[in-house]
């Protein structure tokens, strides 16, 4: 994640301990890494975000105007197998978020089968334990309610919740129906030790010239 926020904001991949501040490059991230995250902190303008601590950031929710075209870079890891249904929410979000010209460096666990979106009800909903198990009783929109077991949980803090398997074809369709352009994968980077297997990290680019 490193080399691609360098490579993004500075043109070229470079080690994040070697940076001189470039506090004019203004970023964020949803629950980084701390091992690449206090490096983007002395080098940027640069937050690290959580969802179950401050400073909060749902990224399913609207972005105040406030917020908007602010970004100049924002990291996500493997954290958008975790959002409430829809998932497109998130993605456009992150667009709103980012300026023109700004890059979302981004990373999801991904497949070749079709999309299975475990939760697709989700609306008013509790994660309880019973005997020992987590369960989901759920109020959806129409007062319906509905109960899931079987929960799936990565781990790490916050709600870790698993709520669905993406296939990269419709990540790749979120990504491009949010706004997002040259889409690319990062593989190996030898220079920099780097050897990426599934699943590949990627960069998608607002464009410099967004009319949203």
């Amino acid at each position: 994640m490193g080399y691609l926020v360098t490579k993004a904001m500075l043109g070229k991949g470079a080690v994040l301990a070697t940076l001189p501040e470039r506090k004019d490059i203004v970023g964020c991230g949803m629950s980084d890494s701390e091992n690449y995250a206090g490096h983007f902190r002395r080098v940027f303008s640069y937050t690290n975000t959580f969802y179950h601590q401050e400073p909060l950031l749902d990224i399913t929710r609207p972005v105040p105007d406030e917020a908007r075209d602010t970004m100049d870079f924002i990291v996500s890891s493997d954290v958008f197998e975790h959002v409430t249904h829809p998932v497109s929410r998130a993605f456009e979000n992150t667009y709103a978020m980012l300026r023109p010209g700004g890059t979302f460096v981004f990373s999801m666990p991904y497949y070749d089968a079709l999309t299975d979106e475990f939760f697709p009800d989700l609306h008013d909903y509790q994660i309880k334990e019973e005997n020992g198990v987590f369960i989901i009783e759920n109020t959806r929109v129409d007062g319906t309610t509905s109960r899931y077991d079987n929960l799936i949980f990565h781990g790490g803090p916050g709600t870790v919740l698993e709520m669905r398997k993406i296939s990269k074809t419709d990540m790749i369709s979120h990504l491009e129906k949010a706004g997002f352009v040259d889409i690319e994968f990062c593989h190996h980077v030898e220079e920099f030790g780097i050897f990426n297997h599934y699943p590949l990290p990627l960069t998608a680019r607002k464009p410099a010239a967004s009319k949203r």
